[in-house]
């Protein structure tokens, strides 16, 4: 009973982020937080991994109302947590909810290069390359490419964004061409966030100065190394083989 409330009050907290209604996020959420963390503590076992998830969920609800009315500070604290209750979730999607809080603070602290590394660590771990359509994790890893997109642009790198955002606009074409509103995970994703982004980063990069723009043809760009072939622009994602993994999804 405690874990099916929870999960109707997590679920209606991811609603009114979707939305951006954040006053009443204000309203609600330190008092539910409180609750899941006593929850997930007294779990044991796949419960305590679940009730962490939707902790993990509420937390990324709560980084983005302090970051929108301002609290950088507590924002940062709230990302900590995020990470913490992520870990604890035993779910990639969830350390992925938690590595694209983080790089907020990242953007901020101009730490641009560590943001992309961890980003790249996260696509890899979610890994949506392997046997089966997980649209789910796809519908995660788009946003992820759009955040490493925004990374690589504030750092002048003009073909790793344009790599990412390449990615993205794939990911969002094999998922049917519309948007979707991000679901528990709150992170919308589809063709209308690509076109924003390939605006906004193309006036970023443009907008740095020429030195900051060499190309890195040297080097393979990074944000396709892991998943180029494995989302294909139609057709079932190539299964690679890999480790056995299972993933716990709060329900």
């Amino acid at each position: 009973m405690v874990r099916e409330l929870l999960q109707a009050d997590t679920g209606a907290v991811a609603e009114m982020r979707r939305a951006a209604q954040h006053a009443r996020l204000l309203t609600v959420l330190p008092e539910l937080l409180m609750e899941a963390t006593a929850a997930a503590h007294e779990a044991t076992g796949p419960d305590r991994e679940r009730r962490f998830g939707l902790l993990t969920v509420l937390l990324f609800a709560a980084h983005s109302v302090t970051y929108k009315i301002g609290y950088a500070d507590l924002s940062a604290v709230v990302e900590d947590r995020t990470t913490w209750a992520a870990e604890r979730s035993s779910d990639p999607l969830m350390g992925a909810l938690a590595a694209w809080a983080r790089t907020n603070s990242m953007l901020q602290a101009g730490s641009y290069d560590i943001g992309q590394r961890l980003l790249d660590r996260v696509r890899d771990e979610i890994d949506p390359g392997r046997c089966g359509d997980d649209r789910e994790a796809l519908r995660v890893a788009g946003p992820l490419h759009l955040r490493s997109a925004i990374l690589a642009a504030r750092a002048g790198d003009a073909d790793t964004t344009r790599s990412h955002l390449a990615e993205a606009d794939r990911l969002a074409t094999y998922l049917g061409g519309g948007d979707d509103d991000g679901g528990r995970h709150q992170l919308s994703f589809g063709p209308t966030n690509v076109d924003r982004s390939l605006a906004s980063h193309i006036r970023t990069v443009l907008s740095r100065p020429a030195e900051m723009m060499t190309s890195r043809s040297s080097s393979r760009p990074r944000a396709i190394t892991n998943t180029q072939s494995a989302w294909p622009v139609s057709g079932s994602p190539i299964c690679r083989p890999s480790a056995s993994h299972n993933r716990t999804v709060p329900s």
